[in-house]
């Protein structure tokens, strides 16, 4: 598998709780984008990326090897993903972590939006994403990428559940 380096302090950053919704988000755009760039069925992605959630911070920044589960390789290939198109890896690594880790050393006053500006930046940073995906899709580097990742996937298929 491809080397990532990661700043762990990142991925804890970004498993903060206010990255909550960001890393929601994110989840929700593996869900449109994955069946895209993979080309393949979505019929239990959405139930693959929920069980890739981990609640252990240790689990989450393992580093995978050759004989990884399919729920650490598509955390992976998450991360992959995010670099391509500009999003911080930590940050997509971040978003299959459901808990908090203890990095604050003091209290942050954090900004409350209206609902519609919040709801503009999270169109504007959607919009990103889907823009900086389509750039990537014509790169021919890129689609050699997904086309090992593809083999990554072909090695652990995705769990068929009936």
């Amino acid at each position: 598998m491809d080397d990532l380096e990661l700043d762990l302090t990142g991925v804890s950053a970004y498993s903060d709780v206010s990255h909550a919704r960001d890393r929601e988000l994110w989840r929700g755009f593996l869900s449109y984008a994955l069946p895209i760039v993979m080309a393949f069925d979505r019929t239990n992605l959405e139930k693959d990326l929920a069980d890739a959630v981990v609640y252990s911070f240790e689990e989450l920044t393992a580093k995978t090897s050759h004989n990884a589960s399919n729920l650490e390789i598509l955390r992976y290939i998450s991360s992959l993903l995010a670099k391509e198109i500009g999003v911080p890896p930590e940050f997509a690594l971040a978003s299959f972590y459901e808990g908090e880790s203890p990095t604050k050393l003091y209290k942050i006053k954090y900004k409350n939006f209206k609902k519609k500006k919040k709801a503009s930046l999270e169109d504007r940073m959607i919009g990103d994403w889907l823009a900086n995906l389509a750039k990537v899709q014509e790169d021919k580097k890129f689609i050699h990428k997904v086309e090992t990742w593809k083999t990554w996937l072909a090695s652990y298929p995705f769990a068929k559940t009936g």
